[in-house]
């Protein structure tokens, strides 16, 4: 006969058991996860930047070398703000906390 541990009024007995397996990866499957998550961002921007190019009606032009820098000049005013309130932010500056 198995021995029962002893059981008191409001004690919890825990089954025990093996240890479930651990799941195991295909080979090559770690790879190509690390693969992606490396890579996953890079191929996400450039299938939105060729979905509005093709959207755009004229790819020649939403690809150009002065649409990039307009594109750039205006996004320049919002990063700059952007980098100041992170610096406040991280330095203590300022609290975001709902209850302070």
């Amino acid at each position: 006969m198995s021995e029962q541990p002893e059981r008191t009024p409001g004690s919890i007995v825990h089954p025990t058991g093996p240890p479930a397996p651990e799941p195991t990866a295909l080979p090559g499957e770690r790879g190509r996860r690390s693969w992606l998550a490396v890579l996953g961002p890079f191929i996400g921007l450039v299938l939105v930047i060729v979905l509005f190019a093709m959207m755009s009606g004229s790819p020649e032009r939403y690809l150009s070398a002065n649409n990039l820098r307009v594109v750039l000049a205006q996004t320049v005013i919002v990063a700059l703000g952007a980098i100041g309130m992170t610096l406040i932010i991280v330095g203590g500056g300022i609290d975001l906390s709902v209850g302070s």
